[in-house]
Parts: structure tokens; sequence; C-alpha cells
């Protein structure tokens, strides 16, 4: 893999293995809530770090994040991003009490985005753990509200934007007719999404 760069066989190998993250994540939420939840997975690609914000259009917006490290067979980090009034309208539903735009996330809020993003990338882990055969770990949730790349700042101050590639798994949504736009990233050092892809047998 040169740079970011994937070829369609790569990249329906990882859409693959997103698609059935995003199916288990939608079953353990759906009995979790007693309510019909879907998640599709409209559009996955490759970039470097660098280009993340600007990738989801998200410059200089405030956005809610949930991020986890994790290791074992692969290693990086995997942040589930929400600009804020779909943080809070996601956290409305999960919990069925409105939060106001513009309004700030209580304790139980934050809890319910938490233990969504432990949900959806529990999944995602287990569906790469097993198409990689190998165990991958993660971190428990950390909650951030900020600027997008001062997030990656922080979650990534020993590395430098040149030396990772993020695989961006845009999804939408569903709960009980409420749509909500996501953005899964999971960020890898070079060799490491070389590996990864290596052993998704592309």
């Amino acid at each position: 893999m040169a740079d970011t760069e994937l070829n369609y066989i790569q990249l329906d190998a990882l859409r693959e293995v997103s698609t059935v993250a995003a199916g288990n994540a939608a079953k353990s939420l759906s009995t979790l809530l007693n309510k019909p939840v879907d998640i599709e997975v409209p559009r996955i690609q490759v970039d470097s770090l660098k280009n993340v914000a600007g990738t989801l259009g998200l410059d200089d917006n405030l956005v809610a994040v949930v991020h986890f490290s994790i290791g074992g067979h692969v290693e990086g980090n995997i942040l589930l991003i929400l600009t804020v009034d779909e943080s809070l309208k996601l956290v409305t539903v999960l919990t069925g009490e409105d939060v106001p735009q513009g309004g700030n996330l209580d304790d139980m809020g934050l809890s319910a985005l938490k233990e969504l993003g432990n949900i959806a990338v529990g999944s995602y882990v287990n569906a790469l753990s097993q198409a990689l055969k190998g165990k991958i770990s993660q971190s428990i949730p950390e909650y951030e509200l900020d600027i997008l790349g001062e997030i990656l700042g922080r979650i990534l101050n020993d590395s430098t934007p040149g030396e990772s590639h993020t695989v961006i798994v845009e999804s939408i949504l569903t709960i009980e007719e409420v749509v909500c736009n996501t953005d899964l990233v999971f960020i890898l050092r070079p060799q490491v999404a070389k590996d990864v892809v290596k052993g998704l047998g592309v």
C-alpha cells in the first residue's frame, strides 16, 4: 500500500468488515434500547491523518468524540465522531430525555454516548479480530468536546500526521426513524495499515 492508496478489492474487504460490524452493532443497540435500529455504511475511504478534518468537512468545527486505543494484534486508535447537534439528538433518542440544541450533556448523556461508542467500536474490533484471526483489545471510552484537530493532536501526541493512515467509515445510524450521521475513524501507523490489508487476504 503506497501512501494512502488502496485498490477497489482492498477497500471492498475493509467495507465488508465494516458492514459486518455495523450489523452486529445494530443488533446489540436494538436489544439494549428495545427499539428498531439500523446502521448503514454508505462509504469507506482511506486518507492521511493530516487530512481527516477536511475530509469530514469539520476543519474548524466543534465536535463530540468518543475515542479508544486498541492493542494486541492491531494497534491504533478508533474515534467515533459526531457534530455537536448530532450528539445531542442521539442522546435524546438514547435516553428518552430532550436535550436542547446548544445544551450541555449531563452524566447520563455522557454515559449514553460512551456506551454507544463501546458497542459500535466493540463490534468493529470483534469483526476485525475474526477477519484477521487475532485478538484485539480496546480501552475504556474517553469523551472530548473540542475542535477535531485539537483532539487528534492530544490523542496522538507521540505521532506526526505523516506517520499515520486513517480508515474513515461513514455511517448512518437510524433509531426509530431518527437518523444520525456518524463517522468512525480508525487510525493506524503505515506498516500496521499494510499488515491489516494483508491479513484480510488482499
